[in-house]
């Protein structure tokens, strides 16, 4: 309650004369500016580099906003790389997927950082967040007993450890997209997906020279699976069971990826792998970032993104929407 003070006379004391109701602050507004990156490609796929902010088109919502800055070129960025170690990738499709790994991290600007995580369906190694490329080069000594894989409670432990970190978020997986042992369910995975602003780049793996991986979990050689029963400390033998969905998860994975605003690259040979990173990195270095001030928003509902360059039969690559 608030008083105000009227004076009654001479050496008389101030006394309330009316009574105000406190002031009470439901909410507080952000209007701080908003950055959403962009990747434009001409009708042949190629980036376009050196356009201006009034060659964009944005509208947040359905509302036109102004571009009010644009930056282009070394933006950096923070990633977490996510290594599929699995039983499917026993061999020399992991060795060639952690040479490929290397090309990328030597690629490394100053200002980026990252970090490296080695799954199948547990946690087998993962490097800290690093701006220094030898830190996260150090190939670990050993893998660990592969085992099958758990694509998704991954994606989710990266997506997550992006959101304390500064720089522009990207997550990269390496994996053929069969999943045998997630917790999570793939929508879960997607809405932390919706609710951050990381980009998803799939390299997905189809071996080497061989068919897309179908709907099936990996299954061990006879002599592995000998090997392996007779292992007490491997708690994926107990519940081994055939893939989940895996049409749907990888269904979804793909969906995440272009509403992120991020890649898919498939990798049917191995030697592949290291030119797909680098493909990753250059497009990183070749992205515009575009800010602008969003309208105030008076609910916390999903918010639809729209970027065009009109007229010029670009495509343009960014994440659909956000959540205020």
């Amino acid at each position: 309650m608030v008083g105000l003070l009227m004076p009654v006379g001479a050496g008389a004391q101030n006394e309330p004369a009316e009574s105000l109701e406190d002031l009470v602050i439901h909410d507080s507004v952000d209007l701080g500016l908003r950055q959403i990156y962009a990747t434009v490609t001409d009708l042949r796929g190629r980036r376009v580099p050196d356009l201006d902010k009034s060659a964009f088109q944005l509208k947040d919502d359905g509302e036109s906003r102004e571009v009010i800055t644009l930056g282009a070129g070394e933006l950096p960025f923070t990633a977490v790389v996510l290594v599929d170690s699995s039983l499917s990738m026993e061999g020399p499709a992991l060795d060639a997927a952690w040479d490929g790994l290397r090309s990328f991290l030597g690629g490394m600007r100053p200002l980026d950082e990252a970090r490296v995580l080695l799954f199948a369906d547990v946690l087998q190694w993962s490097s800290p967040f690093s701006q220094d490329p030898a830190a996260l080069e150090a190939e670990p000594r050993s893998f660990g007993e592969l085992g099958g894989t758990s694509v998704l409670d991954h994606l989710y432990l990266g997506v997550r450890q992006l959101e304390t970190r500064h720089g522009r978020p990207v997550v990269i997986l390496l994996s053929d997209g069969v999943d045998v042992h997630s917790v999570l369910e793939a929508d879960q995975v997607e809405s932390a997906f919706h609710r951050s602003p990381a980009a998803l780049y799939w390299v997905r793996l189809h071996g080497d020279g061989s068919e897309p991986t179908r709907d099936r979990a990996p299954q061990p050689s006879e002599e592995r699976w000998e090997f392996l029963q007779r292992s007490r400390n491997r708690l994926w033998l107990t519940s081994f069971r055939p893939a989940r969905d895996t049409s749907l998860i990888q269904r979804t994975l793909t969906r995440i990826v272009e509403e992120s605003g991020g890649r898919t690259l498939d990798v049917v040979h191995r030697r592949e792998i290291a030119p797909a990173l680098e493909e990753i990195l250059r497009e990183l270095r070749e992205q515009y970032a575009l800010g602008y001030y969003p309208e105030v928003a008076t609910d916390k509902a999903w918010r639809e993104l729209s970027i065009q360059v009109p007229g010029r039969g670009f495509k343009v690559r960014y994440r659909r929407g956000y959540f205020p």
